[in-house]
């Protein structure tokens, strides 16, 4: 059977991948890889091959000389399925179990905006509760499920708990205001100011930019913080300050050309950190500078950013 890894961007989708590689018998379980860890994958049972499970809370508890010493000679009867909670793509770790022929690496990315939406209105149906499919995508948006690494199914279907519990006693349609109160989490557009010296064509960035992550928790977050501006800044184009949810950003009087541009540079150095391609610390400046470019080669043909 084959070693399994299991990472993600969604704890939520993640354990449910966890659960169908291990559905049916029982599946011993160890907070990191040990040397009785290897012995549980070793034992024979009356229910049939053993399976284990290790879940970490980072690289540490798996980049152990158990671990290797076990790849080297796996049981090829057991299933054993490891998900590391909280992935840290610049330890050396993660280099080598990526490059790990004996190891499958499931990265679980976030859903759609369709497939979200349509968790929440399955959710409020099971609850008794109508949710059209538009507040239920209205939901995802306010939530900044798309963009903010800290939300993911679980904290969606927190917030639809808490609606569906506070409803009034023979109203059971959900409503605008509802979606806003329990969804909406009021995270300011350009939150650190880099949509707006983009637009400025402030070069002073490319210097404060690894400072910035630093406040921010790190090159991702702030990353996915700069994309949620170029969301919001291309459906500004389109839709109301109401039904977007939040404020215009500065990015907001870019052309929808170049947003999209925008937001394809801004995402790309996000895969490049999160695949190891790039270190994290390094990765913001090149993505500053090309946005920088972007917004003066607007400006040079005439046209506006």
């Amino acid at each position: 059977m084959a070693v399994t890894l299991v990472c993600g961007d969604d704890a939520y989708l993640e354990r449910r991948e966890v659960e169908k590689l291990l559905e049916g018998g029982e599946t011993a379980r160890f907070p990191s890889f040990t040397r009785e860890t290897i012995a549980s994958l070793s034992a024979s049972s009356f229910f049939g091959p053993p399976k284990v499970l290790v879940i970490a809370d980072g690289i540490p508890g798996v980049d152990v000389a158990p671990f290797w010493e076990y790849l080297a000679a796996p049981n090829p009867d057991a299933t054993l399925v490891i998900w590391i909670r909280s992935i840290d793509r610049r330890l050396k770790g993660w280099s080598r179990i990526r490059e790990e022929k004996g190891l499958v690496v499931k990265w679980i990315k976030k859903a759609s905006l369709h497939a979200a939406a349509g968790f929440l209105h399955a959710m409020a149906s099971q609850r008794g509760c109508e949710m059209e499919e538009k507040l239920a995508e209205r939901a995802v948006v306010l939530s900044g499920y798309e963009s903010d690494p800290e939300v993911d199914f679980y904290f969606l279907g927190n917030a639809m708990t808490a609606l569906t519990d506070a409803m009034e006693d023979g109203r059971r349609k959900a409503m605008d205001e509802d979606v806003s109160r329990y969804f909406g989490r009021d995270i300011p557009v350009d939150r650190f100011g880099a949509s707006r010296r983009l637009t400025d064509g402030d070069v002073s960035l490319l210097r404060d930019v690894k400072g910035i992550c630093r406040d921010c928790g790190g090159a991702v977050p702030f990353l996915m913080l700069l994309a949620r501006d170029f969301r919001v800044a291309y459906k500004a184009k389109h839709l109301s300050e109401a039904e977007i949810g939040v404020r215009k950003t500065p990015l907001s009087s870019w052309k929808t050309e170049r947003i999209l541009k925008g937001l394809m540079v801004t995402m790309e150095a996000v895969r490049e950190i999160k695949e190891g391609e790039v270190p994290d610390e390094t990765a913001t400046v090149p993505c500053i500078w090309k946005l920088l470019q972007l917004r003066k080669e607007g400006n040079a043909d005439g046209r506006g950013v």
